[in-house]
C-alpha cells in the first residue's frame, strides 16, 4: 500500500510543478507512470483474489459506468485517433477517485504533506515573478494566472481544514495576485456559503462578513471586469450548443472540443477562437454527451452535500471558477480535483476483502489494456519526435527528405490526420512556388486523406478548395463546398 501512497504524492504533487512546461512528453511520462502503479495495485489485488470490498459499491460502480460511457464516445468518435491520449487523462482522473477513497488516514497525511509543499512552491515561484521578472499577475509554474488561481481555491480549504494557516493566507494573497476575477468571486461564494450554513443568515456574525465581503466582490468585479472576455465567451457558449445539437448523447469524445469548436465558430467582428469552452460544464457535455454529464455533476453534487467539513468546499470552489475557465481541462489540475473528490467520498468500511469472480481474468485483461496505452504512448512519442524532424528539415528546405520523414509516419500511424494535413502543405507549398499542377493534386490528395479522419477541419476544405480553384475544375469545386457545408455549421 506504501507503493499507492507515494504514487499518490509523486504524481499530485509534482505535476502542477511541471505545468508551465506541460508537453506531450511530461504528459505521457505520467500517464505511464499514473498507469503502471495504478494498474499494478488493482491488478495485483484481482489476482490475489483480495480485492478492498469498497471496489465493488455503488460509488465505484458509477465511477467505473463513466469510465466504460467515456470509451464509447471515445471509440465513436469520428476523430478518436486525435483524442485518445487526452481520454487516458480522464481516465487516470476517475481511477484517481476511486483508489483515493480507500485511503487510510495516514495515507492521507502524508499525501497531504507533498501536496502542501508542492503549493509552497507554486507560491514562492509566484512571488518570484513578480518581484525578480515585474511580472503581473504571476502563473508560476501553471499555464497562467487564472490556472493558478483555479489550484489556490482549490487548496485553501483543503489546507484550512489540516490547520495550516499560514499556507491559507499565503495561497489567498496569491489569488488576489493572479487578478482572476472568477477565482476571487468563487472563493467569495463558497466563504459566504459556509458562513451562512455555520453562523445561518439571521446571525449578525453572518450579516456583517457578508455585507463586506458582498461589497469587496462588487466592487473587485468592477474593477476586473472585461466586457471583450464576457463577449468572447458568450460566443463559445453559443457555438458550444450547437456542438451539442449534434451529438447529444455520447459526445465527440473526451478532449474533442479543440477539434471540432472551429466548424462550429462563426466569426464575429473583433472575436477570437477558442481551444476551450471556458465553460468545464459546457465542454464536458460536449465531449461526453448528456448522458456522462448527468451522472458526473450528480456525482460531484453528492460529493459536495455529503462531503468532509471545510474539505468539501474545494470542491464548490472548482465548479464555481470552472463556470468561466478551462482550469479542469489541464491534467495536472484535474488530477488534484479528482483525488479531493475521492477523499469526500470515503467508503463506510474499507477494511474487508472481497474474493471476484474471474479475478485472474480481469487481471490478465488490465493487464492487455495496460500494454495498449503504452503502445500508444510510444507511438505519439515517435510521430511527435518525427514531426519536429519534418519542421527542421523542411525549414530548411529540404523537401525530399521531408517527404521520406512523413512516409514513415504514416507507417506508424495511417489514420492521423496532422500527418496528412502536413504533407498536404508541404506540398501545397511547393506546389504555389513551382506553380506545377501535379503537386497541387499530391496535396489535394493528402488533404483529402486528413478529411477522413477529420472531416471538422476548417483550415484543410479552405486549402483545397484554393487548390481546386486553380486547376479550375468545376465539379471538384462544388463537390468541396458541398462537404464542407455538411460539417461547417
Amino acid at each position: 500500500m506504501n507503493v499507492l501512497t507515494y504514487s499518490f504524492a509523486a504524481i499530485l504533487s509534482i505535476a502542477p510543478l511541471l505545468g508551465g512546461i506541460w508537453n506531450l512528453e511530461v504528459q505521457t511520462l505520467f500517464q505511464v507512470s499514473a498507469l503502471f502503479f495504478f494498474c499494478f495495485y488493482i491488478g495485483s489485488k484481482l489476482y490475489s483474489q483480495k480485492l478492498p470490498a469498497f471496489f465493488l459499491d455503488n460509488k465505484n460502480q458509477i465511477l467505473i459506468l463513466l469510465i466504460v460511457l467515456s470509451a464509447i464516445s471515445l471509440t465513436l468518435s469520428p476523430i478518436k485517433n486525435l483524442i485518445a491520449g487526452e481520454w487516458i487523462n480522464l481516465a487516470i482522473g476517475f481511477l484517481i477517485i476511486i483508489l483515493s477513497r480507500g485511503l487510510t488516514e495516514e495515507q492521507e497525511e502524508k499525501i497531504f504533506k507533498f501536496i502542501f509543499v508542492s503549493a509552497y512552491i507554486i507560491c514562492i515561484l509566484a512571488f518570484c515573478e513578480i518581484l525578480f521578472k515585474r511580472q503581473l499577475p504571476p502563473s508560476s509554474t501553471l499555464i497562467n494566472s487564472n490556472a493558478l488561481a483555479l489550484f489556490s481555491i482549490m487548496i485553501i480549504p483543503f489546507a484550512l481544514s489540516m490547520r495550516k494557516y499560514a499556507l491559507s493566507t499565503i495561497l489567498f494573497i496569491v489569488l488576489l495576485l493572479t487578478a482572476s476575477l472568477a477565482g476571487f468571486i468563487a472563493f467569495t461564494i463558497v466563504l459566504l456559503f459556509y458562513l451562512a450554513k455555520t453562523y445561518g443568515i439571521k446571525n449578525k456574525k453572518f450579516v456583517i462578513p457578508c455585507f463586506a465581503i458582498g461589497l469587496i466582490a462588487v466592487l473587485y468585479g468592477f474593477i476586473g471586469l472585461d466586457f471583450k472576455s464576457v463577449a468572447d465567451r458568450l460566443i463559445w457558449w453559443r457555438d458550444g450548443f450547437k456542438i451539442v445539437v449534434d451529438k447529444a448523447v455520447l459526445g465527440f469524445g473526451y478532449g474533442s472540443f479543440s477539434f471540432v469548436y472551429p466548424a462550429y465558430h462563426k466569426s464575429v467582428m473583433g472575436g477570437i477562437s477558442s481551444l476551450y469552452a471556458h465553460n468545464y460544464f459546457l465542454e464536458f457535455l460536449v465531449e461526453n454527451g448528456i448522458i456522462s454529464s448527468i451522472i458526473w455533476f450528480a456525482f460531484l453534487v453528492s460529493s459536495f452535500i455529503k462531503g468532509r467539513p471545510i474539505i468539501k468546499y474545494s470542491i464548490l470552489a472548482v465548479l464555481l471558477h470552472s463556470f468561466v475557465d478551462f482550469g479542469l481541462s489541464l491534467p495536472f489540475n484535474l488530477w488534484l480535483f479528482c483525488f479531493i473528490v475521492g477523499i469526500n467520498n470515503k467508503p463506510t468500511k474499507s477494511d474487508k476483502y472481497e474474493k471476484p469472480a474471474y479475478g485472474k481474468l480481469y487481471a490478465l485483461i488490465l493487464l492487455c489494456l495496460f500494454i495498449t496505452s503504452m503502445q500508444y504512448g510510444y507511438k505519439r512519442l515517435r510521430l511527435n519526435g518525427i514531426y519536429k524532424e519534418i519542421i527542421k528539415v523542411s525549414s530548411a528546405g529540404d523537401f525530399k527528405t521531408s517527404l521520406v520523414l512523413l512516409d514513415r509516419a504514416i507507417i506508424i500511424d495511417k489514420s492521423n490526420p496532422l500527418i496528412y494535413k502536413l504533407k498536404g502543405n508541404l506540398y501545397l507549398n511547393a506546389a504555389r512556388e513551382k506553380k506545377d499542377e501535379r503537386l497541387f493534386f499530391e496535396a489535394a490528395t493528402a488533404f483529402e486523406e486528413a478529411l477522413l479522419f477529420n472531416p471538422y477541419d476548417k483550415i484543410v476544405y479552405k486549402r483545397l478548395l484554393e487548390i481546386y480553384e486553380y486547376v479550375a475544375v468545376t465539379i471538384l469545386i462544388e463537390d468541396i463546398k458541398l462537404r464542407r457545408a455538411e460539417f461547417m455549421r
